[in-house]
Order: C-alpha cells, then structure tokens, then sequence
C-alpha cells in the first residue's frame, strides 16, 4: 500500500514541472492576447478621432466656400444666402472617443469656431428679419 502510494507520488511530482510550464504558457499567452486587444482597440479609437476630424476638416472648407459665395459677395447689400454649418462639431463633442483624444488647445479652438459660426448664423437670420421689414 505504501509502494503504490509512493510510486503515485513520484509520477505526480515528475508532471508538475509540466503542469507549471503550461499554466505559465497559458498564463503568458492570455497576456499577451490582453495587450493585443488592447493595442487593438486604442488604435481603432485613434483611426475613429483622425476620421471625426477629417469630418470637421471638410465642413470646414464649406463654410469657407459659403463664406467666399455668400457673405463676401452679398454682405454689403445686406443679403446673406446661406448659413454656416456647425453640426459637425457638435455632434463630434458629444462623442466620447473625440474627447478622449483631443488635446485641450484643439477643444478651445473648436469652441471658439462654433461660437463665431452660431453668432454669425444669429447676425444673418437678424439681419435678413430687418432687410424684409
């Protein structure tokens, strides 16, 4: 009885070093996949910010377009065709991934845009009231 529990116990001690070696090894390789998800998944937050400002960059260049159609050539008639888009940016700050990336000097620029585009479309629908009047 004592042989057999013996000799049971010399076989469990030669696998434990393979035991260990594989925890460790799947240990290691559940790491490593953690990393690699996240690495993942932070570059797919960065390529989402890169397309939203891209988004900003274009409605960017329509509002200069309208800027040089409309309030450069009827402004001083006092007739302002279109209004400055915004929305945009908007809804870009309502998402939490552009927030997160965004440096803080980028935000205040943005904020500073929006303001004067808001103001500006305010100043166009005053004055259009006044020119019918």
């Amino acid at each position: 009885m004592v042989t057999i529990g013996r000799r049971l116990w010399n076989s469990i001690k030669k696998e434990i070093p393979k035991t260990r070696l594989g925890v460790s090894v799947s240990g290691l390789g559940f790491l490593l996949a953690l990393g690699v998800n996240h690495w993942s998944e932070a570059q797919k937050g960065k390529d989402a910010y890169h397309s939203m400002f891209t988004a900003i960059r274009s409605e960017a260049k329509a509002n200069k377009s309208i800027l040089d159609t409309s309030y450069a050539n009827y402004f001083p008639d006092g007739l302002i065709v279109q209004e400055f888009s915004y929305s945009t940016v908007n809804q870009v700050f309502a998402n939490p991934q552009f927030m997160k990336y965004a440096q803080p000097g980028d935000i205040e620029i943005l904020n500073t845009y929006v303001r004067h585009l808001t103001l500006a479309n305010g100043y166009r629908r005053v004055a259009e009231t006044l020119n019918v009047l």
